[in-house]
């Protein structure tokens, strides 16, 4: 009998002046092993449960839950059932993130290092959606690329304090 189980993995580049990658992805029986981003990871849950340590601590993301890496972070994960685990996942260049970010920032502070690896934030979520969305569409507008990272870095400056 065939195997159902499948792993199905996306990579999307984005053009335009944002430097960006998306993933889509489903996996039923791959695990990652331990690796760092030279980006900064931002990802929502779609489906199933991803299980995965950074740093050292454990976690487990439920759909709509956000999981953000930052440049350097070591990582791994894996489905954390026997069903398949789907998310999106935006890799930003450094280059392009945290001038966006100090630029939205309120405070002085320039370090760009995100606190949160593991959280709840539907507005977030609807932004790598869209992100996803746009990177998928025939016609790709690089304004609405840029407006949508826009939006992103605002949100992590809030959820920062520093907006």
């Amino acid at each position: 009998m065939p195997s159902t189980r499948s792993n199905h993995f996306q990579f999307m580049n984005v053009t335009g002046g944002i430097h960006m990658t998306i993933l889509n992805a489903v996996m039923s029986d791959f695990s990652y092993a331990s690796h760092a981003h030279e980006e900064f990871a931002i990802g929502i849950t779609l489906q199933g449960i991803q299980e995965f340590s950074c740093n050292g601590s454990r976690f487990r993301s439920s759909p709509g839950d956000i999981i953000l890496f930052n440049p350097g972070d070591v990582h791994n994960g894996n489905p954390g059932t026997g069903d398949a685990l789907k998310y999106v996942m935006l890799y930003i260049d450094t280059a392009d993130l945290s001038p966006l970010l100090q630029g939205v920032s309120q405070s002085e502070k320039r370090e760009c290092r995100l606190p949160e690896t593991h959280f709840d934030d539907p507005y977030l979520g609807s932004l790598i959606l869209e992100m996803s969305r746009l990177a998928g569409a025939r016609k790709q507008s690089s304004f609405e690329h840029e407006h949508c990272v826009q939006n992103v870095a605002e949100r992590l400056a809030q959820r920062m304090g520093i907006f």
